[in-house]
């Protein structure tokens, strides 16, 4: 059995309201796949927070599409998921969730590429496996690389790879109970706000990353009708707030973690804690 594993994130440039280009950061939140190749059968579960899931057979069958057009082909996969975080609520679960698969399978046939290679290929794929609106390759990169990137999601080329900043600051999460998957969702709230999407993304291709998390994550709020609960969140004294991703999870970056858990805990809801991965 090979192992591998990939990192949820937090939206920097929201890809689903710009149209074109996103931009993500990665958390010390994991996704760690265990895989064995077992022809003619497409089967796993992934255990989660919030319970036991079977793994839909089309998206063990894209990780093996994309591990296989970097060299590593299978016939039929089992995989074991373990997911450190609650899925379906814009941490870029799913995004880590093929992006470990297919890292998975390239070590299980022994096959090495740059990490940027396998985030390309998985975002190809995840479209048609029911995973993402847009692509999501700024989610795939940020899953498996040490920086945060900006990401052309129609074009499909990594943009830039951004400074590695933010060790000051803790992201303090609130996850809702309700989730929000990529089949249900209705993009048309967040490309209401594309200017302000559009802002984010020049600031991220500046290289004013955490600006950019704060504009892009307020037009998520403003989408999603949470913005009061995000200006607490700056009165109590975040450098970025808002929704993160298609949502529902809120986050706060701020060096007063306390103060920013209390004001999710009295709205309501769960508080998950991380550092960005490169801070150790």
């Amino acid at each position: 059995m090979a192992r591998a594993r990939a990192s949820g994130g937090l939206t920097i440039v929201n890809a689903i309201g710009h149209g074109r280009l996103g931009g993500a950061a990665g958390l010390g939140l994991w996704v760690e796949s265990r895989v064995r190749e077992a022809r003619g059968l497409w089967a796993g579960v992934s255990l989660t927070p919030r319970g036991e899931r079977r793994l839909p057979p089309r998206v063990l069958e894209a990780a093996a599409t994309a591990a296989c057009s970097l060299g590593a082909c299978v016939e039929g996969l089992e995989a074991e998921v373990h997911t450190g975080f609650p899925p379906g609520v814009g941490l870029k679960g799913s995004a880590a969730l093929l992006a470990s698969l297919v890292q998975a399978v390239l070590r299980l046939k022994g096959v090495r590429v740059p990490p940027w290679r396998a985030a390309l290929a998985a975002a190809r794929v995840s479209r048609g496996a029911g995973l993402s609106v847009t692509g999501a390759l700024d989610d795939h990169a940020a899953s498996l690389l040490e920086a945060p990137v900006i990401t052309d999601n129609r074009g499909m080329a990594i943009l830039r790879l951004l400074p590695r900043d933010g060790c000051r600051l803790t992201a303090v999460i609130g996850v809702p109970g309700a989730e929000n998957p990529v089949e249900n969702l209705d993009p048309s709230p967040f490309r209401r706000h594309s200017r302000l999407y559009d802002a984010a993304a020049r600031l991220g291709l500046a290289g004013e990353w955490l600006p950019a998390m704060a504009v892009s994550g307020v037009a998520g709020a403003l989408a999603l009708g949470v913005e009061g609960l995000a200006s607490r969140l700056y009165e109590a004294g975040a450098a970025a707030a808002g929704v993160t991703g298609k949502g529902p999870a809120v986050f706060a970056l701020t060096e007063r973690p306390r103060g920013a858990a209390e004001v999710l805990e009295t709205a309501g809801y769960e508080v998950v804690e991380a550092r960005f991965k490169w801070c150790g």
